[in-house]
């Protein structure tokens, strides 16, 4: 088992210096296969909801789906979620016990490379997928529209600014995982987004924000009280520090924060909870108006069975303006 997870598959690559590495910023391969990876992501979550109409058309009238009812369908994908989910906190577990790990700081962004702390899935991105697994389970697809806004955003922004080890290519778990989370995070909410037919209310908004900034605050607590922890518990021993001290939700201290850099003071701790409040708050704002306006577009299916773009007067709007009043209005606002 040792052996096993010695391999360069498992190891966390910060250095070049790891034997078959397949690098992804430092060769194309890998790092092109992750764009076309996620502009195929992209691309095919926008056409879902651009045939939002007929997909959820064709998901009401079936009854069941792959032979199941539509309930235990989605129970089982979310405990498949699940499963996957609790999988990698094992693996996690196994790397850093038997696995090559190298726990020194980043001489480029000063920041430690240590995974341990995510064996509890409270990452954004991990706990978006947490989200989505248990409203599946419990049979709430319709939460979707609480996380959706913040999960795809996340999702972006670490496509964007990868939050993999500088040198994990096509060899490496690291990799894929971080793929496929991500991946799987944008395109499945898009779905479920679509095919449950939600509505977005402005109380909906005032709910978002107060659970949001809640977990926020916990997640903030949570890595304050792992860096008091791990001093307490290893004054002399720096490299035992590091694997338990958690940097949730990009609210850590600024040494184990990769992302204490990007706004300057303002993304420095504590203050970064106030900045990231505002930014998530301002990226739900700009999701109302995104949607609002994208709710104009859609692809219908005409009378001779072919499929038609057409634009109309947008009914996300109507139905959000409309909740202003907190009054019952149209089933749908897509």
């Amino acid at each position: 088992m040792t052996k096993f997870f010695q391999s360069s598959f498992f190891a966390q690559e910060l250095f070049k210096n790891i034997p078959g590495t397949l690098s992804f910023k430092d060769s194309w391969y890998s790092l092109v296969f992750y764009w076309v990876f996620f502009i195929f992501i992209f691309i095919s979550s926008f056409l879902i909801y651009l045939y939002r109409v007929p997909i959820r058309l064709n998901y009401k009238r079936s009854k069941k789906i792959i032979g199941m009812s539509k309930k235990t369908f989605w129970m089982l994908v979310g405990w498949i979620i699940m499963f996957f989910i609790i999988l990698r906190s094992i693996m996690i577990i196994f790397i850093e016990k038997y696995g090559v790990i190298d726990y020194k700081i980043d001489d480029l962004d000063g920041t430690v490379k240590s995974k341990l702390w995510e064996i509890i899935p409270l990452h954004f991105c991990r706990i978006m997928l947490l989200f989505i697994s248990i409203s599946l389970i419990i049979n709430k697809i319709k939460f979707v529209k609480f996380y959706a806004y913040l999960a795809v955003w996340a999702a972006i922004v670490a496509v964007a600014i990868p939050g993999i080890y500088r040198h994990s290519g096509f060899d490496n778990w690291w990799y894929w995982d971080y793929l496929f989370a991500h991946g799987f995070i944008i395109l499945f909410t898009v779905l479920l987004w679509n095919v449950s037919g939600v509505r977005f209310s402005f109380k909906d908004t005032l709910y978002t924000f107060a659970v949001s900034l809640a977990i926020g605050l916990v997640m903030f607590a949570i890595n304050y009280a792992s860096y008091k922890i791990a001093f307490a518990k290893f004054p002399n021993d720096p490299n035992e520090r590091l694997k338990y001290i958690s940097n949730y939700w990009y609210l850590g201290l600024d040494d184990y924060n990769e992302f204490a850099w990007i706004f300057g003071p303002l993304s420095k701790w504590p203050i970064h909870i106030v900045t990231w409040t505002i930014l998530g708050y301002t990226l739900i704002i700009l999701s109302i108006i995104i949607s609002s306006f994208m709710s104009k577009f859609k692809v219908v299916r005409t009378k001779e069975g072919n499929f038609k773009l057409i634009s109309v007067k947008s009914k996300y709007w109507k139905f959000y303006k409309a909740s202003f009043r907190l009054k019952k209005v149209s089933k749908t606002n897509n």
